[in-house]
């Protein structure tokens, strides 16, 4: 599956099935809750997602160069713009077509987040500051450094757990079946992150120099 420049996802039942092509650092992996199929294609270093309707998350890869990403996701009215100076965006869905409108400022993310969206976006740090993002209602804690690209959000469908470890520049997942998605990426400079989910919270365990700092919804 792995070819010149396309990256392609295939979501079937409960298994995420994923080829990683090698000059892309990191993929966010969402598991589909009707069976059908997402197709991520990159072209150098701009990505472009088509999702069906039925496909919970957005799917979504990191760049390195000057280029921008835009991402517009038909049917859940999700638009947003990523320069290189933010490593990746977490998106999840829009519920009853509502929207979310993300602004990359510096190194903040502003966010209008509609009161039906469960999930928040989340982008990492560029000047040492750290962002923990809590949702009440579903239980996803986000933690993230500057030093750690890409933050791990995960969603608890019931009591069923799902561990991500994060070694150097691998990332193992272990995903239960009842798990809605999980979203992975890697480490730059060989510290490790833990993220355990037991029920429906999630608790995150990151290695020294990492400040957290508790934002609600």
């Amino acid at each position: 599956m792995q070819g010149s420049g396309v990256l392609a996802l295939r979501m079937q039942g409960s298994g995420v099935c994923y080829a990683q092509n090698a000059g892309i650092r990191s993929v966010l992996c969402s598991q589909c809750r009707d069976q059908e199929c997402v197709m991520l294609r990159m072209q150098g270093y701009r990505v472009l997602c088509s999702q069906n309707a039925g496909i919970r998350s957005v799917l979504c890869s990191e760049y390195r160069d000057q280029e921008c990403v835009m991402l517009r996701i038909q049917g859940s009215g999700v638009c947003y713009a990523q320069n290189t100076g933010i490593g990746s965006v977490l998106c999840s869905e829009c519920r009853d077509g509502e929207c979310v409108m993300p602004r990359m400022q510096g190194s903040g993310v502003c966010y209008a987040q509609n009161a039906g969206i469960r999930s928040v976006l989340c982008s990492d740090c560029r000047d040492q500051e750290c962002v923990m993002l809590r949702m009440q209602g579903s239980g996803v804690s986000c933690s993230q450094n500057a030093v750690i690209r890409s933050v791990l959000c995960s969603e608890c469908k019931d009591q069923e757990c799902d561990v991500l470890r994060m070694q150097g520049s691998g990332v193992c997942c272990a995903q239960n079946a009842a798990i809605r998605s999980v979203l992975c990426s890697e480490c730059r400079d060989q510290e490790c992150g833990m993220l355990r989910m037991q029920g429906s919270g999630v608790s995150c365990s990151l290695n020294a120099g990492i400040r957290n700092v508790l934002r609600s919804e």
